[in-house]
């Protein structure tokens, strides 16, 4: 029987892959391949729970994987013949190429050194170079991944990197294509070689980063108990460890885990994370990380550099909500979330800290949230915004708060303090970051040469302002709308709601040519702040967390109504767009309003709630959105659970995904069983299709051409099914 089902299956992916080649005309596209179907039923106090695609999870199964691989060859067949599909993507080329090179991240060493990853026009991936201070000409290749472990004819890429303090050697993190997980290892300065032996079983870029020990002696990093990102225990039981750059790769000192620190209450789920600053002196900090917004945090003082028997008392919990901070002398400057959504700027002691009642710096101000803050020449500066549209900077001192003027109006501003000057990172929708350097005496900004300035004069309509709306129980959300100027408000406009909501996070001001690229072919790009997400804090957060979680997608649906309302689009020219966690409020939006929308697309969607637990992230996960154990979750999960509300004989949105089948976070079963459900049940002509990458993880080191192909597709999906003239099949 099993046999016969096989064989028939492998039939219909035959043929329908042979249909691709002869048909995709507007009103003619073919159907696409079906997925091989074992239902599994659960039951979960009392309810009983179908989940037919269960057998999508083996991704060791070779019928699957062949499934998996006509889904890709059904998208991409579709797409490339999309109309001004390639068009798009030589524009995006042609815009990112318009300097000779990019530059990446930049690291600023204590004596003024600079380290940076930089993409030259004709190259797949970032090389490191330094240079000696920020205004030398010349500049030293110090690593080109192209050349790392050659005889593996593997493509590597650089996935983070540390320079030690005098910048005399740099730590950097290798991955291969398409993974996190990554190997480190160490390069001279001064004549580029590698010293030390090279470690494995980490993951820098995603867990902690790389902390230098204060002499430069070696460093401390996170190690993993497994490199199998499939393996359950993966992100279990990590350990932060400290290695020394004259010991072998295998000798290292555990210093913060749950296994070495038992006194400690570390769940086998959270992340110990050291930070530690060399101006903090003897003191080291531990944090238990994840995906919680706010962290149970421990100190600890070394003694004589040993680190054997570091005794770690707790500094504060999560419920003190205290986000960045920095020890100052023997004080503790932070920003608080504490009875402040919008957040503060607080002092206290070190040693004898109060939380609760602090001395409040900088207090809390309604719709402008608290971005950052760095302290240097005994003043405090620190950022604000309000929703992706205003950010500003101020000084503090003595009880006396001054702006500090900027030459342009920035949506986002970052602090950072280098070699004893402070940097100010300045982004607004129509320009990248921007870097800055304080002029103190003239209480401004200047332009620094850290990275190139570029002109994209095609962004140059760009604007953005907020509305407010009024969601489902009266709850006012914002919204960010970002457009061209003169916009006409007639209801055509091919428009995209980008939404998130989770984690605490929301989407502030970016620029990226990929996403800028829909406003300059006329469309709008919309972004609610819905609960679930830190746009207006904590309390906003938990409005929209385990239990409540329905608020997120609720809000999004209330924002595309307003859209509607306004003129601004219509359903019919509407496309809803979730990255990551974003596929629940896309999912779930689309499964309960699917008349407000033309089409969906997801980028590597979070969308089986009721399966988080079991993935290799899913203890983790459980911090945010529930355990099925539990009674009050299980109902909340399955609510937020997308897959298992599709339902039969109803006309869904035009629908395109993409996974990664290396994901370690969201494993690419997750959006694929959401797609084969949805396959089944749509009655609507309009396509359902998946992008697969055989070897990308969760949207990590992949090319800027790959990205900027990928994006063109679904872009030009977009317009196409959003009406717009330029992309539609003759």
């Amino acid at each position: 029987m099993l046999y016969r089902i096989m064989k028939n299956y492998i039939l219909s992916l035959t043929i329908v892959l042979g249909l691709l080649f002869s048909c995709t005309t507007k009103n003619e596209i073919p159907k696409p391949p079906l997925a091989p179907k074992q239902p599994t039923m659960d039951e979960y106090f009392g309810q009983k729970i179908e989940d037919p695609y269960r057998n999508l999870e083996n991704l060791e199964d070779s019928t699957i994987i062949n499934w998996f691989k006509a889904q890709d060859n059904y998208a991409r067949n579709i797409l490339n013949n999309i109309p001004k599909a390639d068009e798009l993507y030589k524009k995006i080329e042609t815009i990112e190429s318009r300097t000779d090179f990019t530059i990446g991240s930049v690291h600023i060493t204590d004596r003024g050194s600079v380290f940076y990853t930089k993409t030259l026009k004709n190259d797949k991936n970032s090389k490191l170079y330094y240079k000696e201070f920020t205004d030398a000409r010349e500049e030293i290749l110090l690593f080109d991944p192209s050349n790392y472990k050659t005889q593996d004819k593997i493509e590597y890429h650089i996935s983070y990197f540390k320079p030690n303090w005098d910048g005399s050697a740099v730590a950097i993190a290798v991955s291969k294509e398409g993974d996190e997980i990554a190997e480190i290892i160490f390069i001279q300065t001064e004549n580029g070689q590698q010293i030390a032996e090279t470690l494995t079983h980490t993951d820098p870029g995603g867990t902690g980063g790389i902390q230098w020990l204060p002499d430069n002696s070696g460093i401390i990093y996170q190690h993993f108990q497994t490199t199998d990102h499939k393996d359950p225990d993966f992100y279990l039981d990590i350990a932060s460890v400290i290695y020394k750059l004259e010991d072998k790769a295998d000798i290292n000192t555990v210093i913060f885990s749950r296994k070495h620190n038992t006194n400690l209450d570390i769940e086998p789920a959270d992340f110990p994370i050291i930070r530690y600053d060399k101006k903090w002196g003897n003191y080291i900090i531990g944090s238990l990380s994840g995906v919680n917004s706010f962290e149970d945090t421990y100190m600890a003082e070394i003694e004589n550099e040993n680190y054997d028997n570091l005794n770690w008392k707790l500094l504060f919990k999560e419920e003190d909500k205290v986000d960045q901070y920095d020890i100052i002398k023997d004080s503790l400057y932070f920003i608080s979330e504490y009875n402040a959504d919008y957040r503060k700027i607080c002092k206290t002691s070190l040693l004898n800290p109060d939380f609760k009642n602090p001395e409040v710096l900088i207090p809390e101000q309604r719709d402008i949230k608290i971005n950052d803050f760095r302290y240097l020449n005994d003043k405090l500066y620190y950022s604000t915004q309000r929703f992706g549209i205003e950010a500003k900077v101020y000084a503090y001192s003595n009880g006396e708060t001054v702006q500090i003027s900027t030459e342009q109006s920035p949506g986002r501003i970052s602090l950072k303090n280098y070699n004893g000057q402070l940097y100010a990172l300045m982004t607004t929708w129509n320009r990248p970051v921007t870097w800055y350097i304080l002029d103190p005496k003239r209480n401004s900004f200047r332009r620094s040469n850290v990275k190139p300035e570029i002109d994209y004069p095609e962004f140059k309509d760009i604007t953005s302002e907020v509305v407010y709306v009024k969601s489902h129980d009266d709850e006012i959300v914002p919204m960010t709308i970002i457009y061209n100027k003169g916009l006409e408000l007639d209801g055509k406009n091919s428009t995209m709601l980008l939404g998130y909501g989770s984690y605490g996070t929301t989407y502030s001001t970016f620029f990226y040519t990929q996403f800028m690229i829909w406003i300059s072919e006329g469309g709008i790009i919309a972004i609610p702040h819905v609960r679930g997400g830190g746009a207006k804090g904590d309390s906003w957060h938990k409005a929209g967390f385990k239990t409540t979680k329905p608020n997120t997608w609720k809000d999004a649906i209330a924002c595309t109504e307003y859209l509607i309302e306004k003129k601004y689009t219509s359903a019919q020219h509407t496309l809803i767009f979730g990255i990551s966690a974003g596929g629940i409020l896309l999912g779930r939006a689309i499964t309960e309003r699917p008349d407000l929308y033309a089409a969906a697309i997801g980028s590597e969607a979070f969308i089986n709630a009721m399966r988080s637990e079991f993935q290799v992230s899913g203890p983790d996960n459980v911090k945010e959105f529930g355990t099925v154990k539990d009674s009050s979750e299980f109902r909340a999960l399955y609510e937020m659970d997308a897959y298992h509300h599709i339902g039969k004989d109803i006309n869904y949105p035009a629908t395109l995904f993409s996974t990664g089948m290396k994901d370690q976070r969201v494993p690419a079963w997750d959006p694929a069983k959401f797609i084969a459900r949805l396959q089944e049940y749509n009655t609507s002509e309009k396509p359902v299709m998946m992008m697969v990458n055989f070897n990308r993880g969760h949207l990590v080191n992949i090319s800027d051409s790959e990205f900027n192909k990928e994006m063109a597709q679904k872009w030009a999906f977009g317009f196409w099914q959003t009406g717009h003239p330029d992309y539609q099949p003759e």
